[in-house]
């Protein structure tokens, strides 16, 4: 067993090199959000290093960057597009067949696929992403939300 001083010693030396990995180890961060309702890709850029990453709707992550200037360029993600294509060939292949529907459900259904068309075209058009840029130092991160407007248009800024 260990005695008192000995403990102590110990301890005192475990919080020291924790202390030490934690300054050694603590590069700027940058916190995402995505507050759209599709998913996106995130490309984060800082003196000449590129980070992707992918966020569903509502969701968050952090990247390491170095000091300095930074870029972030946002896009609708692949995947979201390529959902609502599928959606809209199902409900094409749901009108070929309409024995099933009543009128009322078959225009129901034409105003859902319209929609589904729009969103698609909304996602495309914005297919170039859009971008801001921010400035992070050893004392403190950025902060970058993604989001969209009323019309799905992607929103991005960097605090």
């Amino acid at each position: 067993m260990l005695r008192h001083s000995q403990r102590r010693h110990l301890l005192r030396s475990l919080i020291l090199i924790c202390a030490a990995f934690v300054l050694v180890g603590c590069a700027p961060m940058i916190l995402i959000t995505n507050n759209a309702d599709f998913g996106v890709s995130v490309v984060v850029a800082a003196k000449g290093s590129q980070q992707l990453v992918s966020l569903a709707p509502g969701g968050e992550t952090a990247v390491e960057v170095a000091e300095g200037a930074y870029g972030v360029y946002v896009y609708p993600d692949r995947e979201w597009i390529e959902f609502a294509r599928t959606k809209r060939q199902e409900i094409v292949m749901i009108l070929e067949y309409p024995v099933d529907l009543s009128p009322v459900e078959i225009v129901e259904v034409l105003a859902h696929l319209d929609g589904i068309s729009e969103r698609i075209k909304q996602l495309e058009a914005q297919a170039e992403g859009v971008a801001c840029s921010g400035n992070v130092t050893g004392d403190g991160g950025g902060v970058v939300n993604v989001g969209s407007d009323p019309n799905a248009v992607i929103t991005v800024s960097c605090n």
